[in-house]
């Protein structure tokens, strides 16, 4: 066997026992024929019988096991990657939050905001596009909206743009009622998308 292929089995044995191991949460010990030692630190699981609440260990991060392999030429060593306190602190659901328009259609498909939320249509594709409420062509599925109020003192309070929306221009809309609203582009009704208000 080539000193390539050897190479290149070794090294995925690795991330099989890197991947192994950092599914575990106990106390592990690697030690590799040079004495080099990898050493995880040992967290409790916190169960409960069912029915009582768990409670909470004060340190919010979870500790995974560093692994040392060592084989002659080549040293792999695999560290836990920590999570930021920020990353635990972002809301599950968008607070002013934007859609994309492109030649492939909306972007997210599906966007999830809580109620007063501002949301931004912006057209990056070279055409035209009209984010308006579902259904093509009436504009009626989110509460008060119809293309027929495009054009009135109504038209800011609707969710329809009621005309095209050019390249590098945004338009946007605030939903103030939970529930799945559909979308669509009027220029394009092929292209639709959904705002989900919680």
């Amino acid at each position: 066997m080539s000193k390539t292929m050897s190479l290149l089995i070794t090294l995925g044995a690795v991330v099989l026992l890197a991947g192994a191991g950092c599914a575990r949460n106990e106390q592990t010990s690697n030690t590799s024929a040079l004495g080099q030692t990898g050493v995880a630190d040992e967290k409790q699981e916190n169960t409960a019988p069912a029915g009582e609440k768990k409670e909470e260990s004060s340190d919010s991060s979870v500790k995974a096991p560093s692994l040392t392999i060592d084989v002659p030429g080549v040293t792999v060593v695999t560290e836990p990657v920590k999570k930021s306190e920020d990353e635990d602190k972002k809301p599950a659901t968008a607070q002013g939050a934007t859609i994309t328009y492109d030649d492939n259609g909306f972007s997210p498909s599906t966007l999830t905001v809580k109620v007063g939320t501002k949301v931004t249509f912006k057209n990056n594709s070279p055409s035209d596009f009209w984010p308006a409420s579902a259904m093509h062509p009436t504009h009626e599925k989110y509460p008060g909206s119809s293309i027929t109020k495009c054009g009135t003192s109504a038209a800011e309070t609707i969710f329809d743009a009621c005309a095209g929306v050019a390249q590098g221009v945004i338009w946007t809309f605030t939903f103030k009622e939970k529930g799945s609203w559909g979308y669509h582009n009027h220029l394009n009704a092929s292209r639709y998308g959904k705002v989900v208000v919680e």
